[in-house]
């Protein structure tokens, strides 16, 4: 996958015409924004940062989005998506059993 080619789409997307105003909005490093733009392959920590300011998963920013059609999440759903991922096996089971027998 081109990085810099996705980050500059979800940054044209988002109203973010330069990485300078990306590096203000997001409080990214502009040094970071830079080597990802010069071929710089992401950390998942900065691929966090660039999925939570952009309002998407990382489901979403590696799917192709002439293919793949995701729904934006809303402010809730991020929560309960973070909340969900830090539950064990047991606990999601438990969850989707419970909302498998809600009416």
């Amino acid at each position: 996958m081109n990085f810099a080619a996705r980050i500059q789409q979800l940054m044209h997307e988002h109203g973010d015409d330069t990485a300078y105003k990306l590096h203000i909005n997001s409080d990214i490093p502009q040094s970071t924004i830079s080597s990802i733009m010069n071929g710089t392959v992401l950390t998942f920590t900065t691929l966090e940062i660039f999925c939570d300011y952009f309002g998407i998963t990382m489901a979403q920013f590696f799917a192709d989005p002439e293919k793949d059609h995701f729904y934006p999440l809303t402010e809730r759903q991020h929560q309960l998506i973070k909340k969900w991922c830090a539950l064990t096996v047991e606990q999601q089971d438990a969850i989707l059993n419970l909302i498998n027998h809600m009416k």
